[in-house]
């Protein structure tokens, strides 16, 4: 597993979230003016409180008390608003991670996937993924807000006056940040082992199942059993661990509240006792700093929270960023029937089907033409270099059997492809007959390596009917090999050099086998 730190795991999660940007930023707008709502309900009762006690600064008490109520509307309201924001992004984009894990899978099987255990990669697909609607759904955007809403209250303690701001700001960055960051790093090699050793339980369990007729066979079922329930005890251990690391950070976290809540309000007093401000200069801002805490508190909880979201993170990322042992081919042909592709791609019928090989050269070609066209269509469009060779296979499975085939390959100009074609028959056919058309078209500088293998049964009568056509600096090279014996072989293939420093070469072994 690779080592990212959660800053690194957290920018590449953050990354998937520009699709949905606008409701992220709903999300913000919405969680922000909820919480500065929340918080003026507490100065509201301030204000409530100074007015009863004669202060004439402030407004009516109904007045305060029809704000006090709306503010608390307004504050359900966006609360459920913004959750509902946060949890469509995180489904959705949960949804989209599974299915980049999925396309990982494919791309990576077998050969990476060989010795990793099912259990651990289930676990990965189902527990690991959820356990990131916690960062979709509930980190992003309370880090946004919880910015925006201390710059504000700092901003609304300042101009009581700048002391108290800095008080303030110390307050926020510590709850949100310091405190955040230091229970991540006790507890992040605890995250990591925890998730590492809850996808080696489940990959264990499902082993156990998978052979427990084996198991049972030897008689090592307590043995299991008993292996089972030691790794399941590390598992408990492990979480209580971090459980008690979580309830600590929540205890330090209220310890240090209360201690910048004290230093407020004597930085206050001390301030009214200097007569920089006055009595609301004391009541308001430690009424703002007491009141305000709530979205450095999700930010706080989160440090241990965390830990096991970035150790699924990170374990996720391995997976998506892991190099396949075999790379992907570099662009696709067009692959088809040749009767799909002829409704497919009405426009290249006349150009290619029945160009190189006319319908009417014999009854073979003729009577393919006829009937319902079955062979494969390939495609390699201008430009593309497709490395890795392309097969194809041709098969008689029933007695009897008239096979009609009409296969089209066109590689356009500058292409480059390589196919391995088999044909055979099952060893069970003792009679059939192969009537095998084939078109080929190699286009300006294309270049098109064909080899076709045959081993038909030796009562098997073969037709093949294959023209090539070549054009400007194209290249063809037909390499035909016949395996068995066969009943007879009527072909005559046929190479047309149509353009200046056209090349095509023709090879043919034929294997004796008595």
């Amino acid at each position: 597993m690779n080592k990212r730190s959660g800053f690194q795991v957290m920018r590449r999660l953050i990354g998937l979230v520009r699709p949905l940007t606008g409701y992220m930023l709903l999300a913000i707008v919405m969680g922000l003016i909820g919480h500065l709502c929340a918080a003026f309900i507490t100065v509201a009762g301030g204000l409530a409180a100074a007015s009863v006690l004669g202060f004439s600064a402030v407004p009516a008490l109904s007045a305060i008390f029809f704000v006090a109520l709306l503010f608390a509307l307004l504050r359900g309201g966006l609360r459920y608003a913004e959750q509902a924001c946060n949890h469509f992004i995180a489904f959705k984009l949960l949804a989209l991670l599974r299915a980049k894990v999925f396309f990982a899978l494919r791309r990576l099987a077998p050969a990476k996937l060989e010795g990793r255990g099912r259990g651990d990669l289930i676990n990965l697909i189902t527990s690991d993924i959820e356990l990131l609607e916690v960062f979709y759904a509930h980190t992003i955007s309370p880090i946004a807000i919880a910015v925006l809403f201390c710059a504000i209250l700092c901003a609304l303690i300042g101009a009581f006056h700048p002391l108290l701001a800095l008080v303030a700001l110390a307050a926020y960055a510590c709850v949100g940040a310091v405190l955040p960051l230091a229970a991540s790093r006790a507890t992040r090699e605890d995250g990591r082992r925890f998730r590492a050793a809850s996808g080696k339980l489940a990959s264990f369990v499902l082993d156990s199942l998978r052979g427990l007729d084996e198991i049972q066979q030897y008689g090592q079922g307590e043995a299991r059993l008993q292996e089972m329930e030691e790794r399941t005890a590390a598992l408990s251990a492990s979480e209580r661990r971090l459980k008690r690391s979580a309830g600590l950070a929540q205890g330090v976290t209220h310890a240090v509240i209360l201690a910048f809540d004290l230093a407020m309000l004597l930085a206050s007093s001390a301030l009214y006792l200097a007569g920089q401000i006055d009595f609301l200069g004391v009541l308001l801002p430690t009424l703002l700093l007491m009141s305000s805490f709530g979205p450095c508190v999700a930010l706080a909880n989160l440090g241990s929270t965390l830990t096991s979201t970035f150790a699924a993170g990170n374990r996720v990322l391995d997976i998506l960023d892991e190099e396949p042992a075999v790379q992907e081919i570099d662009g696709r042909p067009n692959i088809a029937f040749t009767g799909a592709a002829a409704k497919k791609y009405p426009e290249l019928v006349k150009k290619y089907w029945w160009n190189a090989v006319k319908a009417d050269t014999d009854k073979y070609t003729a009577k393919t033409a006829l009937e319902q066209e079955q062979g494969y269509f390939i495609r390699v469009k201008a430009g593309q270099k497709i490395e890795a060779p392309l097969q194809a296979c041709v098969f008689i499975g029933h007695e009897e059997q008239l096979q009609r085939v009409h296969n089209i390959v066109i590689v356009e100009e500058g292409a480059e492809l390589n196919i391995i074609s088999g044909c055979a028959s099952d060893p069970g056919v003792e009679k059939g007959v192969h009537i095998g058309i084939s078109e080929f078209y190699v286009e300006k500088n294309a270049k098109l390596t064909f080899t076709m293998i045959h081993s038909w049964g030796e009562n098997i009568a073969v037709r093949p009917r294959s023209v090539t056509i070549i054009e400007e600096g194209g290249q063809f090279i037909s390499n035909y090999v016949c395996m068995e014996k066969v009943k007879d072989v009527q072909m005559y293939p046929t190479t047309k050099l149509v353009g200046e420093g056209a090349v095509a070469r023709l090879n043919s072994i034929l294997v004796a086998p008595e």
